[in-house]
């Protein structure tokens, strides 16, 4: 149980670009500094979209707009449902 108001739980869950700065060594762990490309998101109707999280090492590249992004080679996304659900998807296997 999270000790937030609705409205911040839901803010957190979706801003899965925090990963990599916030949960380094964890969930986020991506080695050094981090390039966070997008957002890439996918509007599905009036009440729901999907974020892809698109991360990479900095190598001194561009980041990517989430036009630029090809969201077939992406394996993880978080699905958002108005007002308050969201399911992360980890992999086939996992979801939260």
């Amino acid at each position: 149980m999270w000790s937030v108001s609705l409205p911040r739980a839901v803010e957190n869950q979706l801003d899965v670009f925090h990963l990599p700065f916030v949960h380094y060594n964890t969930i986020g762990r991506g080695g050094g500094k981090t390039l966070v490309h997008g957002p890439l998101v996918k509007v599905l109707d009036d009440y729901s979209f999907i974020i892809y999280p698109f991360n990479e090492v900095d190598r001194g590249q561009r980041p990517l707009r989430g036009n630029e992004i090809d969201a077939s080679r992406l394996r993880n996304y978080l699905w958002f449902i108005y007002p308050n659900v969201w399911e992360n998807y980890i992999s086939r296997n996992m979801r939260l």
